[in-house]
């Protein structure tokens, strides 16, 4: 069983939450291989360095960017 291959489709620095930035890296990862265009999700990953915070998003949830970046901080 071979594993699939990722390709970073996006890098960027985005606002999570009131006064913090995360590192956000989007990546294509394909489910067979080399064969990136049969079948493949999308992964999203955001990390604040500064709070040790990591989310990954494995389905590309619709608006999770949008909450992230509203997020309240305690």
């Amino acid at each position: 069983m071979r594993g699939g291959r990722a390709t970073r489709v996006k890098t960027a620095k985005v606002a999570f939450g009131t006064g913090q930035q995360a590192q956000f890296t989007e990546w294509k990862v394909s489910c067979d291989g080399a064969r990136t265009n049969v079948a493949f999700y999308t992964q999203r990953v955001w990390y604040v360095r500064a709070k040790k915070v990591i989310v990954v998003d494995h389905w590309k949830t619709p608006g999770l960017d949008a909450i992230l970046g509203k997020a309240v901080w305690k």
